[in-house]
């Protein structure tokens, strides 16, 4: 690994951010979800609270400090996101800077289309929580150990060291899950590397995983108890399931499992092309999916998002393949299909909403009206969170529901899958439903409204 590496030209890197932010427009204005209204009422409403708060994992404190800051300025669904739509935004010129460093400026543009383009880094952008910082870090990482392997001044040591450690302790700090892709990189970057260059890298990364610790220092007690307990099947009520393949595979692929099967596969051809080159950039962009797939074998209780870190590399290697495997008219043919698949996700996604607690809250008004009922009661986990979208009594056990037989009453339940942890609940919201429920689709969770009847119970529907 001799030489100076190709950079991404300015102007490529300025298509490249708008594209991203453009596209990360549309769907801007939906309604916050359980996790963005939770960050904003639990985590967001001091610097002190952002640092130092922590509720079963769900701070992510970098991100919390940008809502914070969000809202001491903004108003409204779009103010809020739009720190994170400029975040999400700028790992697409990031990856492409990296991947040029790495692999050549046609693979590092396409790298960064494919992440502007990208389903679900377009979707994690748009929301007020730590992947749209994740996805930064996670973009940088790999180019950030690439220049300060291949400075030479002492000046340009300097300064890529600098870089390095703050991309490894600010993706530590906007998700945990990032010290996955750091050390797993850090472990290969560090294998790999020429002997006089070693201690620097090994500098650099172990002063920014330090950093990480002690910025994550004040949370990391009941962060690791939550990680230890999701190893050990122990989550309380509502596990989010197990990561799975199929689950991995469906957020790579956008929520299309062929199309992430189809990527990984691109992925590895782009790995044995780099491998053919230069050995270091397949190990550097293959480490964090190979950590991802220890994690899916290891099959913690968990989401599929945080498997997130390692979708830029999943993307290089496949604008790798693309751009050094493949003859020019198929790699052609192959980039415009996936762009183009791009597209047309981010069309329907835009007009999905992910929780529409918004819209929940509005159906359930309305119906207390139309049924004559006098209060909307929400009802479990989020119920503490709708009276942040109109008057609604909060009631996250259904101690209240159990009492309030006298009169005809409405119901929002934020999460429906609760109600399975609370069978007779459920069977007396359907005994005594007036009509059928009023579901709100999302893509993370629907929404449901119930209009409850006076009436004594009867049998379950």
């Amino acid at each position: 690994m001799s030489g100076s590496a190709p950079a991404l030209q300015r102007p490529a890197g300025a298509f490249l951010f708008v594209l991203a932010f453009l596209a990360r427009l549309p769907g801007l204005g939906r309604s916050l979800g359980y996790d963005e209204l939770f960050t904003l009422t639990r985590f967001a409403t001091s610097p002190a609270r952002a640092v130092g708060e922590q509720v079963a994992a769900a701070n992510h404190p970098l991100a919390s400090l940008f809502a914070w800051a969000a809202a001491r300025f903004a108003e409204g669904e779009v103010g809020l996101r739009l720190p994170f739509v400029v975040l999400g935004a700028l790992a697409a010129p990031a990856l492409g800077a990296s991947v040029a460093r790495l692999a050549g400026r046609r693979a590092g543009f396409l790298a960064g289309a494919l992440l502007a383009l990208g389903p679900w880094p377009t979707l994690a952008s748009q929301q007020v929580r730590g992947y749209a910082p994740l996805l930064l870090c996670a973009a940088l990482l790999p180019g950030a150990v690439e220049r300060l392997a291949r400075a030479r001044s002492s000046a340009s040591v300097r300064g890529a060291s600098v870089a390095l450690t703050l991309v490894v302790a600010l993706g530590f700090w906007a998700h945990a899950t990032f010290v996955a892709a750091s050390l797993s990189v850090s472990g290969a970057a560090l294998l790999l590397a020429q002997p006089g260059r070693r201690a620097r890298l090994a500098a650099a990364l172990g002063t920014g995983h330090l950093a990480g610790l002690l910025l994550w220092a004040p949370i990391l007690g009941r962060t690791w108890k939550f990680v230890r307990r999701s190893f050990g099947g122990e989550l309380p009520t509502l596990p989010p399931g197990r990561i799975d393949g199929a689950a991995a595979l469906s957020l790579f692929g956008g929520g299309r499992p062929g199309l992430g099967l189809l990527l990984f596969a691109c992925a590895g051809l782009g790995a044995w092309a780099l491998a053919r080159r230069r050995q270091r950039s397949a190990a550097l962009l293959c480490a964090p999916l190979v950590a991802s797939g220890l994690l899916v074998l290891l099959g913690p209780q968990g989401y599929p998002r945080f498997l997130g870190f390692a979708v830029p590399s999943l993307l290089a290697l496949v604008a790798c393949a693309v751009a050094l495997a493949l003859p020019r008219s198929v790699g052609s043919a192959l980039a415009a299909a996936l762009l183009g698949t791009g597209v047309l996700s981010l069309a329907g996604q835009a007009r999905a909403e992910v929780h529409d607690l918004r819209g929940g809250v509005r159906v359930a008004r309305q119906r207390a009206a139309e049924f004559g009922a006098g209060e909307v009661l929400a009802l479990g986990p989020g119920a503490e969170l709708c009276p942040a979208y109109g008057p609604v009594t909060p009631d996250p056990e259904g101690v209240l529901f159990a009492r309030r037989f006298g009169g005809p009453l409405v119901v929002l339940v934020p999460l429906p899958r609760w109600l399975d942890t609370r069978p007779a609940l459920r069977d007396a919201l359907w005994s005594r439903g007036a009509a059928d429920p009023w579901v709100l689709p999302g893509l993370e969770s629907p929404v449901a409204v119930f209009a409850v009847a006076p009436d004594p119970p009867g049998p379950p529907r």
